[in-house]
């Protein structure tokens, strides 16, 4: 099982182009999801002062680099359209550069919180600024199941199923990014869609009992039953192994 299609690609790819179409069959994608519930949309809070948060490890360096990015390449770009917008950056051991960026008094760098309740009901907007990674970002199901608006890189966003300007909005450089934070910070209507989008599309599509039927089929599969448990017909291709 991997995460995401393209992970499932690139393991492929470790195998001779002989062996993949029978391995193929034999992957399945099973992305992360959450519990919706278990996780209740937040209750937005209306500011003066409009708010884009970040929420993540910040002694991951991808999500380091990318907080960076925003603040020096993006943020200045938002100023000119929506001067009083506050850039909030929530997680554990920002390093001393994140730190640095809250000389700048419409940037606040929280480090580690124990209840980021009132971030999340304050924000606005919600960034992953990312140009790095792999897998799947899950900060994308939690800020979906938050009921909150997202803007993304595409990397922020590779592995997963989105609808780029539904339950989205993706950006690839600086001004297209700070394009789309002042959409959000300006336009209500769209602010509004997004979020009722995210939630609903995360509960169709990344809620653990949907997702776990994927895993379900795997173990019945491994245990030739069907998923009511019934007996059914396994088959092995010869010289493999079932696990």
């Amino acid at each position: 099982m991997t995460v995401t299609a393209e992970d499932r690609k690139h393991l492929l790819a470790l195998f001779a182009p002989d062996e993949r179409e029978r391995l193929a069959t034999r992957i399945t994608e099973v992305p992360i999801c959450g519990d919706p519930e278990a996780v209740s949309p937040v209750a937005h809070r209306d500011s003066e002062q409009p708010t884009v948060l970040h929420l993540g490890t910040m002694f991951w360096p991808p999500n380091a680099n990318g907080v960076l990015w925003f603040a020096r390449e993006v943020l200045p770009l938002i100023h000119q359209q929506v001067s009083q917008a506050r850039f909030v950056v929530v997680g554990k051991n920002p390093p001393p550069e994140v730190q640095a960026l809250a000389t700048d008094p419409r940037i606040d760098v929280t480090g580690y919180v124990a209840d980021p309740a009132p971030y999340l009901e304050a924000a606005d907007a919600f960034v992953i600024p990312l140009h790095a990674g792999g897998g799947m970002r899950v900060k994308i199901v939690d800020a979906w199941l938050w009921g909150l608006p997202i803007v993304s890189t595409p990397v922020g966003a590779e592995g997963m199923r989105v609808q780029d300007g539904e339950n989205i909005l993706l950006a690839e450089d600086a001004s297209a990014f700070a394009r789309a934070v002042v959409r959000l910070l300006t336009e209500p209507d769209l602010n509004r869609r997004l979020r009722v989008a995210g939630r609903a599309w995360v509960e169709a599509n990344y809620a653990w009992s949907v997702v776990y039927r994927k895993v379900d089929r795997v173990y019945s599969s491994l245990l030739g039953v069907d998923e009511m448990g019934r007996s059914a017909p396994l088959t092995v291709t010869e010289g493999t192994s079932l696990l």
